[in-house]
């Protein structure tokens, strides 16, 4: 026989969370995109050239590239054409354990009547500023946990969420270059094959100096109506970020599209320069880690 006192405990063991259960962030697995970047003369095989996200729009799987470099929850690849009149629409996305409803133009989703829905758009920085992303760039998974998991972990280091009016913002992080240059550095999930870019021509003659060409490419992503030139240029030196030594391993640059920002940076921290490591950013309280993959965001 259940006493109302025995229905009350039943109550709160339920609605607790279980020990060793309750604490880690789920993994959601991403793909990586590869291929050869054009004019390669080394033939080192396929490189990372993109992370897809495994998401839903309305309920119909797609993917999106995964791109911190970009501040807003979701840019659109389709777009409505010129000269047709807007068609506002509210759309569900989910991404892992994240779900956001959004506003968006009824030709942003076109590709949902197709039958594969494919790449529908790039996912930036607002669509997890309100807790902490956890990528493990080894076993090609994320997870993520609403609010701080980082702010009472000591070996977090510093990160700079730079808002520049709009939505969403850019993961900033402090960093020293080998000839005493200090700044911030854009930590850049859309440079995934990257180690470290320059942002203008400039940035790339103080970066690359006299460094012999490794080689030269086109390369863009669906905004660019050509393909941009590109270069790459051995960088044997290590930089620090944070409290990391990092060996980016080349430096490049694309012509015809400088980035700036109100906060000078002097460069972009591609994927590639983190090899098989996890990557932590704690939009929340501004902090991030670099560590051995696998490690579980607590949610509690």
């Amino acid at each position: 026989m259940r006493t109302p006192l025995l229905e009350l405990t039943l109550a709160l063991l339920l609605a607790a969370p279980l020990p060793g259960l309750a604490g880690a962030a789920r993994w959601h697995e991403f793909d990586y995109y590869k291929g050869n970047v054009l004019g390669s003369v080394h033939g080192e095989g396929e490189e990372r050239l993109a992370l897809l996200l495994r998401a839903s729009v309305n309920g119909t799987s797609c993917w999106l590239q995964l791109d911190t470099g970009a501040p807003a929850a979701v840019h659109w690849h389709t777009l409505r054409p010129d000269g047709t009149a807007p068609a506002p629409v509210t759309v569900t996305v989910r991404i892992g354990d994240v779900e956001k409803t959004l506003a968006a133009d009824a030709a942003n989703l076109a590709p949902l009547r197709q039958p594969s829905c494919g790449v529908i758009g790039t996912a930036g920085n607002a669509f997890f500023e309100h807790g902490t992303l956890a990528l493990d760039f080894r076993d090609g998974r994320l997870a993520f946990a609403p609010g701080s998991a980082l702010r009472d972990v000591a070996a977090a280091q510093p990160m700079l969420y730079l808002r520049s009016g709009g939505p969403g913002g850019h993961p900033l992080l402090p960093a020293t270059l080998p000839d005493g240059r200090s700044g911030h550095l854009l930590f850049d999930t859309g440079a995934a094959r990257f180690g470290l870019a320059a942002i203008d021509a400039q940035g790339w003659r103080q970066l690359a100096g006299d460094r012999p060409l490794l080689r030269t490419f086109g390369a863009g992503n669906v905004t660019d109506r050509s393909p941009l030139a590109c270069r790459d240029a051995a960088y044997p030196e290590s930089i620090v970020v944070g409290a990391y030594t990092i060996a980016p391993g080349m430096v490049s640059f694309c012509e015809g599209r400088p980035f700036q920002l109100a906060q000078p940076l002097l460069g972009i921290l591609g994927v590639k320069s983190v090899g098989a490591r996890q990557v932590t950013l704690d939009y929340v309280a501004q902090r991030w880690l670099l560590g051995e993959p696998g490690r579980s965001l607590d949610t509690r």
